[in-house]
């Protein structure tokens, strides 16, 4: 088995070539994968659709996308670009329906229903 680029389970990370350490950027973590949420980096159907087959759907339809606040860049969010309502869960169990369009601030414990797939942000 390989052994994954990224400790998953460790905030901070270490460069492989100059060993320095820096955070470890937020990762959505699917049932089919984890996915480094860096700006401008896409969230695909078939990542959260498992009744999707891959051998004949279409690979190129997104369903989010993460973007930078235009006031503070440092502030990311994951915008649904896709069709379906979300719904965003906090660690404390507060729910809210996010809409095409709406955008989630990236926050590690959250926890996203896409309909057929949960991911969590970690």
């Amino acid at each position: 088995m390989r052994k994954p680029s990224l400790d998953t389970q460790n905030e901070r990370a270490q460069c492989i070539n100059c060993r320095n350490h820096f955070d470890r950027p937020a990762i959505l973590r699917l049932k089919s994968c984890d996915v480094i949420l860096e700006p401008k980096r896409k969230i695909y159907r078939y990542q959260i659709d498992d009744s999707i087959d891959i051998e004949s759907e279409s690979l190129d339809e997104d369903v989010g996308e993460v973007i930078q606040n235009k006031n503070n860049p440092k502030i990311w969010g994951l915008r649904n670009t896709g069709k379906k309502t979300w719904v965003k869960r906090t660690p404390q169990g507060k729910e809210e329906t996010i809409e095409n369009g709406k955008v989630i601030p990236i926050a590690r414990g959250l926890k996203i229903s896409f309909g057929n797939t949960e991911g969590e942000i970690i």
